[in-house]
């Protein structure tokens, strides 16, 4: 089948016979492409951000919050309601206030939150949140054992990692010493998997006594009544305090081998309560509370801020002279629950109902509603930039085929002498446009696919040319960042579909003043033109 002449030369203008494809046409394409895939893949950032703070926030909140209005003691009642609900998961009481906290002359006021650590855990992944500390020049050498909520007691607190940092605070720390012996037969090393937040302070030296077995000393606790094997580990000593390990190396141990390692036992840091100052105004004196540092935290989330601790729901109760409150509970709902945002504000509504007056429940999305709204608008104003880079590729689009109707004013009189209507002199030039957008759509799909697919060796290139890469991925987690690629997420697909249309529409528009100046023009006087 015969393509029609308008057509037919349409084509001819954008792809001449003998070459592939024109220059202009590949210009064209390309800017379209562009526009097309660099507003695919904001948007797709923007909803990667948008999902990331959201997870961030059901971390360190869960879906909905349950908050007290009155003074509530006999909140287990309330709790086993809230979980009787088929929608929970489950629940775990909180309590929040403010104290005094002091590391030597380092003095802070601290928001404090006090959860129950067994229970916790079923609603909040806090343990994910716990980080190594980064140590003060004069502990530059030590490392830290993983720490988790399980060091949490009512003697222990985990520090926000910026105050644990600023005030030099630290958990318990080892530093091994390679050089504990002059003459090391083995090639194998101990390591120090576990130390108990209330250790104290000592140097251990392991010694060798033959190729399989070894003894353990501290300097301070003396000697393990019996020696170890090696390859029965983890071992424990300290009465439990510690635990390591020794893997042998590819060289055998011999006797005389020793190490040598040093514990130093977590900072103790003092803390005042509100009550214990009431107490001083009336010559009541209190001394503070001193609890060892258990770790270090780092929430994503703004409920705990740079000066937060988390301590046991007991203590906080003790330090505030509230023994049995609770200010109110995290709740985590049910997958299929916690997806749909209608879901989640019917199951806040029935706990309300069920509870009473005493308790308001907020849901996640009502207590964070102004953050999400800012990235919302972000989202938009993002747009709003980058549309004007389509126009800029629908205006070189209309001045490359103007510049073509102007040079070609003698032909086009010629078809329009031969019986061309206006319509069809008109048509071959908007569907250069046309298909100018179609192409440059599809290439601009391409393109915003593979900026998603590899996005991370692109971020890891980009960013150490610019800024330093831990912060940035502290703060924008661009490396961590899930972009969904359309078959993924229906909202992506969307904004693909919205983003073709876009390019096709525009590249289409570019070409309709070109088409109306080449349909006005008169045969007569476009023969005559020089």
């Amino acid at each position: 089948m015969k393509l029609p002449w308008h057509f037919y030369l349409a084509f001819k203008q954008l792809f001449p016979t003998g070459r592939w494809v024109s220059f202009f046409s590949v210009l064209a394409i390309v800017g379209v492409a562009l526009g097309v895939s660099v507003m695919i893949v904001v948007v797709a950032f923007m909803k990667g951000f948008q999902a990331q703070f959201r997870d961030d926030v059901l971390d360190t909140y869960g879906e909905i919050r349950t908050l007290a209005l009155v003074e509530q003691r006999d909140w287990r009642k309330d709790l086993e309601r809230i979980e009787a609900d088929p929608a929970v998961q489950a629940a775990a009481p909180f309590m929040q206030g403010i104290v005094l906290l002091d590391y030597y002359g380092n003095g802070r006021a601290p928001m404090v939150t006090g959860i129950d650590p067994g229970q916790v855990e079923k609603v909040l992944p806090l343990n994910k949140f716990i980080r190594k500390a980064s140590f003060a020049q004069r502990f530059s050498e030590y490392g830290a054992p993983e720490s988790s909520l399980e060091d949490l007691d009512d003697e222990t607190v985990f520090l926000s990692a910026a105050m644990g940092d600023r005030i030099g605070a630290h958990p318990p720390l080892v530093f091994h010493d390679n050089n504990a012996s002059s003459r090391n037969s083995g090639d194998g090393r101990p390591e120090v998997l576990r130390i108990s937040v209330h250790a104290v302070s000592d140097v251990w030296r392991i010694t060798f006594d033959g190729p399989k077995t070894f003894r353990m000393a501290g300097e301070l606790q003396g000697s393990e009544e019996k020696p170890f094997r090696l390859g029965d580990g983890p071992y424990e000593i300290a009465d439990g305090m510690m635990a390591f390990d020794l893997q042998p190396g590819p060289k055998a141990f011999e006797a005389g081998d020793s190490f040598r390692f040093e514990i130093i036992e977590s900072s103790t840091v003092e803390v005042y309560s509100p009550v214990m100052l009431e107490r001083a105004k009336r010559d009541e004196l209190t001394p503070p509370r001193e609890l060892r540092v258990a770790g270090f935290f780092e929430a994503p989330w703004r409920q705990f801020g740079e000066d937060s601790m988390i301590c046991s729901l007991r203590l906080l109760q003790e330090l505030n002279g509230e023994e049995g409150l609770v200010h109110g509970f995290n709740v985590r709902l049910q997958p299929g629950t916690a997806d749909s945002d209608g879901l989640v504000k019917q199951v806040a509504m029935r706990l309300e109902q069920e509870l009473g007056s005493r308790y308001r429940a907020v849901t996640w999305f009502e207590e964070n509603a102004w953050f999400f709204d800012l990235l919302k608008f972000e989202e938009y104003l993002m747009i709003l930039i980058m549309v004007p880079i389509g126009l800029v590729a629908a205006f070189a689009i209309a001045i490359a085929l103007m510049t073509s109707v102007i040079r070609k004013t003698r032909e086009i009189g010629l078809l329009v002498a031969m019986g061309g209507t206006p319509g069809k002199v008109g048509s071959v030039f908007c569907l250069q446009g046309f298909v100018i957008g179609i192409f440059g759509t599809f290439a601009g799909w391409s393109l915003a696919f593979l900026m998603i697919r590899f996005r991370r060796p692109m971020m890891e290139f980009i960013v150490p040319l610019f800024a330093d890469r831990g912060n940035v991925e502290q703060y924008y987690h661009f490396l961590t960042l899930k972009v969904y690629q359309p078959w993924e997420s229906p909202e992506i697909l969307k904004t693909f579909i919205i983003a073709g249309i876009f390019g096709v529409v525009v590249s289409t528009l570019a070409g309709l003043l070109p088409a109306w100046k080449a349909a006005r023009l008169k045969p007569a006087d476009a023969l005559r033109s020089e």
